[in-house]
């Protein structure tokens, strides 16, 4: 796995705990979801699923 990869899937992951700990959770809601959906689309188009 590709260092930006990682830090993407550990940023989405830190994003999506501060959620479910009750913080901002509409904004970090959709930014973690946006950079999860950009991650997994880097993979599959770099063929590094």
């Amino acid at each position: 796995m590709s260092k930006i990869t990682y830090d993407f899937i550990t940023f989405g992951s830190k994003l999506k705990n501060s959620i479910h700990e009750g913080g901002d959770s509409e904004s970090t809601g959709i930014l973690a979801g946006l950079v999860i959906n950009f991650n997994m689309d880097y993979d599959w188009k770099n063929n590094r699923v």
